[in-house]
C-alpha cells in the first residue's frame, strides 16, 4: 500500500490509542492510513472558522464512533475520513481508494462524494444507494457540521437548517432500512440530535 509521508506518531496517538481497543491490528493499519491520507490531503485546507479541515474529517469519525456507538467496523471510520478527499482535494481517485482499501470504503465515499450533481440528485442518490456506511457517514457530517455552525452567518444557519430539515430525516429512514440491528440505536440518536441541533440554531436567529 502506497502512503503519504507519515505525521509526528504523537500527534495521532490520542486517537489511534482511543480506536484500537476494538479492532484488530490488521484493521488499524487501515484506520491509520486512511487517516494519513486524510490528514495529507487537506494539509492546506482550512474551514471557514480558521480551523484545519482535517479536524472536520476527523471529528466525523469520532461521531460515528463515539455518538453513534458504531464500533468494531474500520471502513466506516476510513470512509468517515476520506469523505471529502475526492471532491476537495483531488489526492485520491475513486480506483485509488478501492485498491488501497476494497470496493465498500470506494464505494462509501463515492456515495457520499457530491461531485456535480445537484443536491436533489445527489441526495435521491444517497438515499437509494442500499448502503448503510456513507448514509451513517453522511448524518454524521451533517452532526458535526451544525454543531459548529455557531460563528455562521445567518444565511448559512436557515440554509443549513432547511437542508438538513428537508433531506436529512429522510436518511434516517433510509438509514433504519438497512444498517445492522446492532447498530439501531445510532440512528434515533442521529435523529433526536439533528431535531436538537436545528432547534438551538432556530432560536439564535430570533
Amino acid at each position: 500500500m502506497l502512503l503519504p509521508p507519515m505525521e509526528h506518531p504523537r500527534r495521532s496517538e490520542k486517537y489511534f490509542s482511543h480506536l484500537s481497543p476494538y479492532f484488530l491490528e490488521t484493521d488499524m493499519e487501515e484506520i491509520r492510513a486512511g487517516y494519513t491520507f486524510s490528514k495529507y490531503g487537506h494539509r492546506n485546507q482550512t474551514r471557514d472558522s480558521g480551523e484545519r479541515y482535517f479536524d472536520h474529517p476527523k471529528a466525523v469519525s469520532l461521531i460515528v464512533f463515539d455518538d453513534f456507538g458504531i464500533k468494531f467496523d474500520w471502513r466506516i471510520i476510513v470512509i468517515t475520513l476520506l469523505h471529502d478527499i475526492v471532491e476537495d482535494q483531488y489526492i485520491l481517485t475513486e480506483r485509488r481508494i478501492k485498491i488501497n482499501f476494497g470496493r465498500i470504503v470506494a464505494e462509501g465515499v463515492k456515495f457520499m462524494t457530491k461531485d456535480e450533481d445537484s443536491k436533489s440528485v445527489f441526495f435521491e442518490r444517497l438515499l437509494l444507494c442500499g448502503q448503510w456506511r456513507p448514509i451513517v457517514g453522511k448524518l454524521a457530517d451533517r452532526i458535526h457540521n451544525l454543531r459548529t455552525l455557531d460563528d455562521g452567518t445567518p444565511e448559512k444557519k436557515r440554509k443549513q437548517i432547511k437542508e438538513t430539515r428537508e433531506y436529512y430525516f429522510k436518511l434516517c429512514d433510509a438509514a433504519e432500512k438497512c444498517i445492522p440491528s446492532k447498530y439501531k440505536k445510532a440512528i434515533q440518536y442521529a435523529r433526536d440530535e439533528l431535531t436538537k441541533l436545528c432547534d438551538r440554531l432556530e432560536l439564535s436567529l430570533v
